[in-house]
Parts: C-alpha cells; sequence; structure tokens
C-alpha cells in the first residue's frame, strides 16, 4: 500500500513537471515593420497586430514600450562611430535578454506585395524568409505571413517544395543570395 502511494505520487509529479516545463515559450522582440509604399494606416495597422498575435503563440513578446527603452539605451550606449542598426539591435536583445529578434518588411510592388520576415537569433544566426503576394489583399498577405512566421520557427516543420538552409562560416561572413543580404 505504501509503495503505490509513493508511486502515484511519483508520477503525479512526473506529469505535472513535463507540462510545465511544455508551458514556457522563448522570448523574442519584433521590430516595427517596414511598409513601403502602403500608405493605409488601417492596412499597416491591421497586419502589425496580426503578426503580434501570429508570434505570441509561439514566443512571449516584449512590449513595444520595452523595446522603444532599449532602443534609447542602446543608442545612448553606442558611440557616434559605431552607431548602425545592426549593432543597436543587438544591444536592444542584450539589454532586453531575448532570444530571437523579428524585422519585417512589406513593399507593394507593381506585381505583388513582397513580404520578407527575418528571424535572429542570440547567437547571430538569422533565417530569412521571403514571398511575392500576387493580386495581394489583407486576407492573402495575412495568410502568407501567417506561413512565413510558423516556418521561420525553430525546429518548425519545412512545406513541400520549402527548404531551409542554415549557413555557418569561420570567420563569420555575409551571405548573399540573389544580391539580398542574408
Amino acid at each position: 500500500m505504501r509503495l503505490w502511494k509513493l508511486l502515484t505520487q511519483c508520477m503525479a509529479l512526473i506529469l505535472l513537471s513535463s507540462t510545465l516545463c511544455a508551458q514556457i515559450k522563448p522570448t523574442a522582440m519584433i521590430l516595427p515593420i517596414n511598409f513601403v509604399n502602403l500608405d493605409k494606416k488601417g492596412l499597416q495597422g491591421s497586419l502589425n497586430n496580426h503578426v503580434k498575435t501570429e508570434l505570441s503563440t509561439y514566443y512571449d513578446l516584449k512590449t513595444e514600450k520595452e523595446i522603444e527603452q532599449a532602443r534609447d539605451a542602446a543608442v545612448d550606449k553606442l558611440t557616434s562611430e559605431n552607431c548602425t542598426e545592426e549593432a543597436c539591435v543587438k544591444i536592444m536583445g542584450e539589454l532586453l535578454d531575448v532570444e530571437y529578434t523579428f524585422s519585417l518588411e512589406i513593399i507593394d510592388t507593381e506585381e505583388g506585395w513582397d513580404l520578407t520576415v527575418v528571424r535572429q537569433d542570440i547567437d547571430g544566426l538569422s533565417s530569412r524568409r521571403n514571398e511575392l503576394c500576387v493580386d495581394c489583399s489583407l486576407t492573402k498577405a495575412r495568410k502568407s505571413l501567417s506561413g512565413i512566421l510558423v516556418a521561420l520557427r525553430p525546429g518548425g516543420i519545412i512545406k513541400r517544395g520549402k527548404a531551409r538552409l542554415l549557413l555557418e562560416s569561420t570567420p563569420k561572413s555575409q551571405v548573399f543570395l540573389n544580391g539580398r543580404d542574408q
């Protein structure tokens, strides 16, 4: 009887600890979305909210206020010679203690909307996804962005016809694909 009680308590402890561990999300920050040739504020707000909602499913997101304070602190910390956007974002990530940084760019071209998302991890490795949304509408853009964000999850599922390439080099160097910095 005593053994049964001890076994039951051990099983309960194991089950509870595994569910608690599964609920921990990695931390992330989203840089302000760069909209080019998309001047509609309602559209921008809707896409911004959609991205935050999608990412909050998988990540513990920092607030806009926290990101703004980190940006101010990073600018104060950097000298004018070293003040590049990349250096500022890196310091912001360190100040906020985030594991991932997301940056998005949405460009309205004559052919459609060019949707680009870059996820950079704490080690400086980045993953980039880009899609052209032809005859794009808000609904199509939201669907495409959802697919991109899911594909950029660490250990995410790669869909048929898509590929993920991770390049590491020593010493670190810039990689260009189709003329774009990766």
